[in-house]
Formats: structure tokens, C-alpha cells, sequence
């Protein structure tokens, strides 16, 4: 009996050291992941739960052994509580190496963090948006284009000219630097403006653009007297007229009273010429200009066919009394405009600038 007391209780005495161990064991190894996160913590107490269950399953076979008759049954429980023991800690080290990796990482994060963030904080970008700011004089700094005169010769009136085998040349041959242009799109309508060369000697419109009316007939270059044509071409601006109120006019001007006469006989020696009073044998035909009263309120000549080159054809003058006078309608040969755009005309234009009228 005293061999068998001596063999069991050293027996016994090893299964308690090791359920002391294993009590001990576990909870420092459960302790390590519940440092950091709540992941982890769910982890580890799915993992609990089973290391409960061995233990209780441990005591169970603890209790078995200290009832149990023969050696062997006593040696495999201890064995069995020996091997949970050893997987156990063995398992939950690789989850404090997890904890320990995210626990070093953030702090070597956040310093990384600030120091690459603090060049481009606000504080330092703020500068730097006013440098390159459009209000700074650099950032609307004129440009090449922009430092050159932007002034040039008015396009319409240079389209015109070369439309019609004319050119800025032209006109500069005649000295001229006033020019009204007269476009009737072979129609006895026309559009009408007038064009001045200013002080930096380049052209420019004056503003003074208007729809006004040729003859009946349109424009043509082969007119004569009474064709109802006027007459193609470019010509000077003659003496300016009025019936009633005197217009401010820079031109040479003169009165139509009830002796003035504009002779179209072709053969007269007047032919094509103002006269003044009655003359005996002087003609056959001749406008009695104060007839005209509407038409003629206000004009001016258009010097075509006159002075000692007048144009005939087989005796027949090549036309007459051709002016630009106020008119509502297509006219017998002239060029006609509202009265308020003819008095504009008669102020606007200027002898010593030589003015020109082209009729296309």
C-alpha cells in the first residue's frame, strides 16, 4: 500500500503544477492583444471561449485522474492538458505581432505626415496665389499684338475701292482725303456713306451712312442726256446749293433763286452750266432750278461733264445738272438722300480736303 501511495502522489503533484501553469499561462497571454483595437478584442474573446472550454475540460480530467485505478489514465490527461497548454500561447503570439506592427506604424505616420503637409499648408500657399494673382501688373503685362496701333484704314472703305478697281492710291494721286461712296447694286437704290482720312493720315469713317437712291434707270457708264442713268465713276464735289435756310457747309456755296438756270441743251455753249438770268439765243433747254423746289432745298454738284472736256456722243451730251440733292425716290440721274442726312453731308464736307464721290 505505501508503494503505491509513493508512485500515485508524485503523480498527483505533477497534475497540479501543471493546472497551476496553465491557469497561470493563459491569462498573461490573453492580456497582450487588448491594447489597440476593438478587432482584436472580438478576436480574442472568440478565442477565450474555447481555452474555457479545455480548461474546464482539464479539471474534468483532473478530477478522473485522482479517481482513476491505474496509471496510464492518469499519464493521458496530463498529456492532453500539456499539448492545450503549448497550442494555446502558440496561437495568440502571432495576434500580439499584428497589434505590435499597427501600434509602431501609426506613430511613424503621423510625424511623416506633418512634416510633408507643412510646405504646402495655407500658410505657405497663400503668397504664392498673390504672386501669380491676375491683379499684379505682370500676370496683364500688354503683349506684343498689343503694343502695336490697332488703327488701321476702315476695311469697308478698302473692300469698296478694290470691288471696283479702285485703291487708297487713287485717292492719295488726287490729293483727295474726303471720299463719299455710292454703291447701287445695280438697282436704282443705293447705299451711302462718307469716309475722311484723319490726322494720322488714315481713313475712318465718319458715321454718316445712309440708303438713298440713282437714277431710275440705275448707274451705268454709257449715260447721256435724259437717259435716266447716273453716270458710273469717280468725280470731284462741286459748288454746294440751298433754296431757303443757308446750311454750315465748308464748301463753296451759292443760292438758287427764280433766275437760276442749269442749261442741258447739248448744243449751247452753256451746256452743263449754271447761269444766272435769261439770256437771249444762249439755249434751247435749261433747268429752272427753283422749279425743283424739294429736290433742290439743299445739294451739291457732281462735277461730271463739265469745264472744256464735256462728252459727246454723235451730238448728244453725255449728261447734265448731275448732283446729290435731297430726294425720296429714284431720281433722272442724281444721287438722292433724306434732307436731314444731305444737310449732314453739306456740313461734314470740306473743300480744302479735296472731297470725292465714287458712284458704282
Amino acid at each position: 500500500m505505501k508503494k503505491k501511495l509513493l508512485i500515485i502522489l508524485p503523480l498527483v503533484a505533477v497534475c497540479i503544477v501543471g493546472i497551476v501553469l496553465a491557469v497561470i499561462l493563459l491569462p498573461s497571454s490573453n492580456t497582450l492583444p487588448v491594447a489597440n483595437d476593438t478587432t482584436t478584442d472580438s478576436k480574442t474573446s472568440q478565442k477565450d471561449s474555447p481555452s474555457e472550454t479545455t480548461i474546464s475540460s482539464t479539471e474534468k480530467s483532473t478530477q478522473k485522474s485522482t479517481t482513476a485505478k491505474n496509471k496510464k489514465a492518469t499519464e493521458k490527461s496530463t498529456q492532453k492538458s500539456t499539448e492545450v497548454v503549448t497550442q494555446k500561447p502558440t496561437q495568440k503570439s502571432t495576434t500580439p505581432r499584428a497589434t505590435t506592427s499597427k501600434s509602431t506604424v501609426v506613430p511613424t505616420e503621423k510625424p511623416t505626415t506633418k512634416k510633408t503637409s507643412a510646405p504646402t499648408s495655407p500658410a505657405t500657399t497663400v503668397p504664392t496665389e498673390k504672386k501669380t494673382s491676375p491683379l499684379v501688373p505682370t500676370a496683364v503685362a500688354p503683349t506684343e499684338a498689343d503694343t502695336i496701333p490697332p488703327d488701321t484704314d476702315d476695311q469697308n472703305l478698302v473692300g469698296f475701292l478694290e470691288e471696283n478697281n479702285y485703291s487708297l492710291q487713287t485717292l492719295a494721286e488726287v490729293d483727295c482725303q474726303q471720299i463719299i461712296t455710292v454703291s447701287s447694286h445695280d438697282t436704282n437704290l443705293a447705299t451711302i456713306s462718307l469716309y475722311e482720312k484723319n490726322e494720322n493720315g488714315l481713313w475712318k469713317s465718319s458715321g454718316l451712312d445712309t440708303e438713298g437712291f440713282v437714277g431710275s434707270e440705275g448707274v451705268s457708264d454709257e449715260s447721256y442726256e435724259g437717259s435716266y442713268k447716273t453716270p458710273y465713276g469717280m468725280y470731284s464735289v462741286g459748288e454746294a446749293f440751298y433754296i431757303d435756310d443757308k446750311p454750315l457747309t465748308n464748301l463753296d456755296i451759292f443760292k438758287v433763286t427764280d433766275k437760276t438756270y442749269w442749261v442741258d441743251d447739248p448744243e449751247s455753249k452753256f451746256y452743263n452750266q449754271k447761269v444766272e438770268g435769261f439770256v437771249k439765243d444762249g439755249w434751247n433747254s435749261a433747268e429752272h432750278m427753283i422749279e425743283y423746289y424739294y429736290a433742290y432745298r439743299y445739294g451739291f454738284v457732281i462735277n461730271f461733264n463739265m469745264g472744256e472736256n464735256k462728252l459727246y456722243d454723235n451730238g448728244v451730251g453725255k449728261g447734265s445738272a448731275i448732283f446729290l440733292h435731297v430726294s425720296y425716290s429714284p431720281t433722272a440721274g442724281c444721287v438722292g438722300v433724306s434732307e436731314d442726312m444731305m444737310v449732314a453731308y453739306l456740313n461734314a464736307l470740306d473743300k480744302t480736303k479735296n472731297p470725292y464721290i465714287i458712284i458704282v
